[in-house]
């Protein structure tokens, strides 16, 4: 793709505080995390074999590839279930996920503790963050959301579980007919080239048919037009949004990374794990378990072409690529 598509990963579980992996302010710089982001690179160029001007096509080039470790005690702190757990994986089981973004930084900022008005701010910024600009590409694409722990505490207050607080952002995340049809009409040459194919109005009937357009409230942050109602189309759909708890707990942050689906691993660690780190100064894993009454998701349906034990993914809109049958390590 010509699109600045950015592999990156995050982690939960036991193994990443015993590697002391960052979850704190900075983290995809902190050295042992940009190690592993280091480690993307090499791979896609060395095993991949993805090469800038041959087949890694992004018109710009490409963002260095980052690790992120969620915070799992904080999600926990405010009742919320660590992503691994939604995938279905215990408390203490250690996992990797793997997803692609196409844009970094660009924090919001909330300027209140109210759950609702958060809700609708994160809503507003992911209509603004779509895998085009302006919201010309696919309707509603896969995004994950990164919260710091005290915005996932104001958040918890009224949404007791990710999962609520999805349901409550595709509610909110609505775009104008109009607008949407406008943006795949002129920004997406897919659509129509110069208008060559048919008429803005042709297009937006088509486009009210496709993505299911109702009049609906109109979204919090248009309010100001006075209009109670709008014809508008989704741009979130349940099921293809992750939350994670990291980043600075002394910040207020929210940042939403638009991209591509999600597929999750366990860490399969050797037998004699402990006694190898041992020797080099780290304790053992078991010093590193977290305690809970939570227990974890039903694991959730594999998407086709995935067969291998320890691997849960969301990538329903991408055609799978068949993993060997080596077990991750």
């Amino acid at each position: 793709s010509t699109h600045a598509w950015t592999p990156y990963v995050w982690l939960n579980g036991p193994v990443a505080r015993q590697l002391g992996l960052d979850s704190g302010q900075g983290e995809i710089s902190e050295p042992k995390n940009a190690v592993l982001g280091r480690f993307i690179s090499l791979a896609l160029l060395n095993l991949g074999g993805y090469k800038v001007k041959e087949n890694r096509m992004g018109t710009f080039g490409y963002l260095t590839p980052w690790c992120l470790v969620e915070n799992d005690q904080a999600a926990l702190d405010v009742g919320w279930k660590p992503y691994h757990m939604q995938r279905g994986f215990s408390l203490n089981e250690s996992t990797l996920s793997a997803a692609s973004a196409i844009n970094w930084g660009n924090n919001l900022v909330p300027a209140t503790a109210d759950a609702v008005r958060i809700k609708d701010m994160m809503a507003w910024d992911a209509v603004e963050k779509q895998q085009m600009a302006v919201g010309s590409g696919m309707p509603c694409v896969y995004r994950t959301f990164l919260l710091t722990p005290d915005v996932a505490k104001a958040l918890s207050r009224t949404y007791s579980t990710k999962d609520a607080l999805e349901q409550a952002l595709v509610e909110t995340a609505r775009v104008p007919l109009a607008q949407r049809a406008f943006a795949n009409y002129w920004g997406n040459p897919g659509s129509s080239f110069d208008g060559g194919q048919a008429s803005l109005a042709r297009h937006q009937a088509r486009v009210a048919q496709e993505e299911h357009a109702a009049t609906t409230a109109t979204p919090p942050w248009l309010e100001w037009t006075g209009a109670a109602s709008l014809e508008t189309v989704p741009a979130m759909q349940e099921g293809k949004s992750v939350f994670l708890v990291t980043g600075d707990p002394t910040r207020n942050k929210e940042l939403c990374l638009p991209g591509g689906g999600s597929v999750t691993v366990k860490i399969v660690l050797p037998a004699d794990w402990d006694a190898l780190m041992a020797e080099r100064g780290y304790q053992p894993l078991s010093s590193f378990y977290l305690k809970s009454d939570l227990r974890p998701d039903r694991p959730k349906p594999l998407p086709k072409g995935y067969s291998r034990p320890g691997v849960r993914g969301d990538r329903q809109n991408q055609r799978p690529r068949r993993p060997s049958a080596r077990p991750p390590q």
